[in-house]
């Protein structure tokens, strides 16, 4: 942790920093210092957008493609921030910028923003707004109805003294998704259930994915005398029309990265459990959670040759460099550099290379980014005796750990 607040304070507005330093500090529970890191790399992206961005982006004219790594940051950072706003109860800002990141790319969504716009809408009491949102044609044309905007539509309806079309649309949706009202008045306590949803169930994990993911954070909107009262009213006189949940004409299959991607921002275990293999095992960074398979970079890491040899005609900029990467594998892992005697203090025995890849995974730092930096710290190290500058021998615990510095990365 010195490694990251030391890194921030040296690096303030750097993106990618403030992005990794802000996770490390939610797991530490330390969310204040979390959402000001956020607040920060937001105000980098600000400070550096086009001047014509602002006024497209408040027309609902901008667009980011989200194929670009930058762009993720954005959004990675956007959708952090609106957890955080969360957390501290300001739903009506959470929501406005819940709208922002939907406006970027609402064709594709790729964060599936509408999985929970409806009750950041709800709890920021906006429920015209959400309504205006979810019956905008341009909307239900791409995103026909999932369940969780079925169901809040009736519930926003209730809000807003419209009785009839709330249990009309509520109506729809319990017939459609029997599954959903089913959970929800189990989560509420509902005794007895409605008969005609009594038992309905999700049929496989992705229906249970989608149950799971609204009702588990939907259920406090619903915890009214008046929403219970709804709900069990409207489910009840639903007895001749319930469907078997085979044929769902309003639900429209997510792609399944996007839903992935969604579920494993939401750091849910049992979630994240629900999710195929296959698409789990492709994640390998928070940094940047599921990558698009058509990536665009827009630049690469590596220096430029007449950068490099510029670095390393010059002692000052080898020095200077060299303390740079010394700095930040100390940070990785501080315990790697205590010498022969080093002791992993979670396990109490030396560390392994299964230590130092569980390390770089909770950091978000890829494989990559190791072997590149360990490699140019070998160069370094390499220019260093040419030149007959001391230095300190740190390069040799950290090939002991994985390897040779980048051999059992670079097949990676």
């Amino acid at each position: 942790m010195n490694f990251a607040i030391t890194d921030c304070l040296l690096s303030a507005y750097h993106i990618s920093t403030l992005l990794q330093v802000s996770e490390i500090a939610k797991q530490e529970r330390d969310h204040a210092t979390s959402g000001d890191l956020l607040e920060r790399a937001l105000f980098s992206f600000g400070r550096s957008v086009h001047s014509s961005f602002s006024q497209n982006l408040s027309q609902g004219k901008a667009r980011l493609d989200f194929r670009r790594p930058e762009n993720r940051e954005f959004w990675l950072a956007a959708w952090r921030y609106i957890c955080s706003l969360g957390m501290r109860a300001t739903w009506r800002t959470a929501f406005e910028w819940a709208k922002l990141v939907l406006s970027l790319d609402p064709d594709e969504d790729p964060y599936c923003v509408r999985l929970v716009i409806d009750q950041l809408a709800i709890r920021g009491r906006q429920p015209q707004q959400f309504i205006n949102l979810a019956e905008s044609k341009y909307l239900i044309e791409r995103w026909r109805t999932p369940p969780n905007i079925a169901m809040t539509l009736g519930l926003a309806l209730s809000q807003l003294n419209e009785p009839e079309r709330a249990r009309s649309k509520l109506s729809l949706a319990i017939q459609e998704y029997p599954w959903a009202a089913a959970s929800l008045c189990q989560e509420l306590d509902i005794n007895p259930i409605p008969r005609p949803i009594w038992g309905r169930q999700p049929l496989g994990n992705y229906q249970t994915l989608l149950c799971e993911l609204y009702v588990t954070k939907a259920k406090d909107i619903w915890n009214t005398p008046e929403a219970t009262s709804l709900l069990v009213e409207v489910a009840s006189s639903c007895s001749n029309a319930i469907s078997e949940g085979i044929k769902t004409s309003w639900l429209l299959e997510f792609d399944e990265m996007k839903v992935a991607r969604h579920t494993i921002l939401t750091d849910d275990r049992a979630l994240i459990s629900l999710l195929d293999r296959r698409i789990t095992s492709k994640f390998t960074s928070t940094s940047d959670p599921l990558p698009p398979e058509d990536n665009l970079p827009s630049y690469t890491t590596g220096r430029s040759g007449s950068q490099a040899r510029r670095n390393l005609n010059n002692p000052d900029d080898i020095l200077r460099e060299y303390a740079t990467l010394q700095f930040f594998f100390r940070g990785l892992i501080p315990w790697l550099f205590e010498g022969e005697g080093a002791i992993n203090p979670e396990t109490g025995a030396p560390p392994t290379e299964e230590d130092f890849e569980q390390r770089i995974t909770e950091l978000g730092v890829s494989p990559e980014t190791i072997a590149e930096r360990t490699a140019r710290l070998q160069e370094l190290r390499r220019a260093m005796q040419e030149f007959e500058v001391d230095f300190e021998d740190d390069e040799e615990q950290l090939g002991d750990v994985h390897g040779n510095g980048t051999d059992s990365y670079d097949e990676t």
